[in-house]
C-alpha cells in the first residue's frame, strides 16, 4: 500500500483535477485549550520553567493561536531571561559569561511580555474562508491534511442510464453492496434528478454482468491506481441468468460473482 500525505494552507489553490484524486480532505482546526497546553509542554520540554508558570492559564490566554504561534511565544519567552542578563553588557562581557549564568528559568512574567509582542496569525476571516472551502469540498471537515490514496485504491467511473458520470475511489476490499451504500450516502448534486430511495436497489454492471452485492473489487482483479468503468442502475432484483449453464455454475458455487445480461 502506498499512502501520500500532503499539507497546505491554501486548499482553494489546488487544481480541480488533482482535488478529485484526493480522497480525504481533512480540516485541522486551531488547537483547543487542552491542545494548547500540550503544545506548551512540548515546546518547553528542554527549557527550565519557574514554579510560578501556570501553563493552563497561559493556554487560556493564547486562544486562537496556531501551533506555529505557540512555538514563537515559547521561544520568545525562553529568551527573555537571557536578554535581561546581557542587557547593558559589552560584547566582551557577554562572551565572558558562563553557560550556567545564561541558563535562567523562564517565568510567568516572561510569558506575559512575550504575549504582548506576539499576536495570533490566523484571523476570523481566514477561519471562515477555510471552513467555507471545507463545507464545499471537505471530507471531514486547511493547513489541510490531504491524503492521496489513489495509488492503493481503485478509481471507479460510474455511469448512470442518463449518461451522467462520476468518479469514486474504493478499496479492493469494498464489495458491490459497500459501493452502492457509499454512492447513496454521497449522492452527487448533479445526479439529484435521479436520486433513488434506497441503496439496496442500486446495482453495478461490469463488462455486461450484474455484480452480486458480496463481490469485492479485489475479486474482480481490477488494477490499482487506474480507472475502471462500471454502470450504475436502479433495479429491485437481479435478473435471472440467461443460460442453463450459468444456472448450473451458480448452483455448484463455481461462480457467484456476476449475472450475465
Amino acid at each position: 500500500m502506498v499512502m501520500v500525505l500532503a499539507a497546505t494552507n491554501f486548499p482553494w489553490d489546488i487544481d480541480e483535477a488533482l482535488r478529485r484524486r484526493l480522497e480525504k480532505r481533512i480540516y485541522i482546526p486551531l488547537p483547543t485549550a487542552q491542545g494548547r497546553a500540550e503544545l506548551l509542554k512540548i515546546n518547553l520540554r528542554e527549557v527550565e520553567v519557574a514554579s510560578d508558570v501556570d501553563l493552563t492559564l497561559i493556554a487560556e490566554k493564547i486562544e486562537g493561536y496556531s501551533g506555529a504561534d505557540i512555538t514563537n511565544v515559547c521561544r520568545d519567552a525562553s529568551m527573555m531571561a537571557m536578554r535581561r542578563r546581557i542587557q547593558g553588557l559589552s560584547p566582551e562581557e557577554i562572551r565572558a559569561l558562563s553557560k550556567d549564568e545564561l541558563q535562567m528559568p523562564v517565568t510567568m512574567e516572561d510569558f506575559e511580555l512575550a504575549l504582548k509582542k506576539i499576536s495570533k496569525s490566523v484571523s476570523a476571516a481566514d477561519l471562515e474562508k477555510y471552513e467555507s472551502w471545507m463545507s464545499e469540498f471537505g471530507t471531514c471537515f486547511p493547513t489541510c491534511i490531504l491524503i492521496l490514496t489513489c495509488l492503493s485504491q481503485i478509481n471507479l467511473r460510474l455511469i448512470l442510464v442518463s449518461g451522467k458520470t462520476k468518479e469514486f475511489l474504493f478499496s479492493p476490499n469494498d464489495s458491490a453492496a459497500d459501493i452502492a451504500k457509499h454512492v447513496y450516502d454521497n449522492w452527487p448534486m448533479d445526479w439529484e434528478e435521479e436520486q433513488v430511495s434506497s441503496p439496496n436497489i442500486l446495482r453495478l454492471i461490469y463488462q455486461g454482468r450484474f455484480l452480486h452485492g458480496n463481490v469485492t473489487l479485489g475479486a474482480l482483479k481490477l488494477p490499482l491506481g487506474k480507472t475502471t468503468v462500471m454502470h450504475l442502475v436502479a433495479r429491485e432484483t437481479l435478473p435471472e441468468p440467461n443460460s442453463q449453464g450459468q444456472r448450473n455454475r451458480e448452483k455448484t458455487g463455481e461462480s457467484n460473482c456476476c449475472v450475465i445480461l
